[in-house]
């Protein structure tokens, strides 16, 4: 009898099942298939059976992606994490951009315009002494 087989089973289900007992308390999993350096297409899904597929950019530990999920909605995320290889976990905030099943709100109506008074005056009669000066066009000599 050959133990070598019942090795390499043990060596496939130990990560397996290490993986699991990680990933147990989980609400989201997510992978990233890389298309170009710093680009990946990232696939989502959920506990509850959402799904969504999104664009995904990053340098260094910093990451941002935009997703569309299966009920129409456009979210977007930032965050930060690491990884060894080709496993890595980190931490983020998404916040949704569009939901199309939001309530739309209407057309936001101009402000009013406050109300104005203008009042013409008509000029006061200059005192006499700058009469005597004359004017810019016409100087009178003292």
């Amino acid at each position: 009898m050959n133990a070598r087989p019942r090795v390499l089973c043990a060596a496939a289900v130990v990560p397996a099942a290490l993986l699991l007992l990680l990933t147990g308390g989980c609400s989201h999993y997510h992978i990233g298939i890389p298309l170009v350096p710093g680009l990946s297409l990232g696939l989502g899904a959920t506990k509850d059976g959402n799904f969504s597929v999104g664009l995904n950019t990053g340098f260094g530990p910093l990451g941002a992606g935009v997703a569309v999920n299966n009920g129409g909605q456009v979210s977007g995320s930032a965050g930060v994490g690491v990884g060894v290889g080709p496993v890595g976990a980190g931490v983020g905030k998404g916040a949704v951009l569009y939901d199309p099943k939001a309530a739309p709100t209407g057309a936001v109506a101009p402000a009013a315009a406050p109300a104005m008074n203008v009042t013409y005056r008509t000029p006061a009669a200059a005192p006499a002494s700058l009469r005597e000066a004359g004017t810019p066009g016409n100087p009178v000599a003292p």
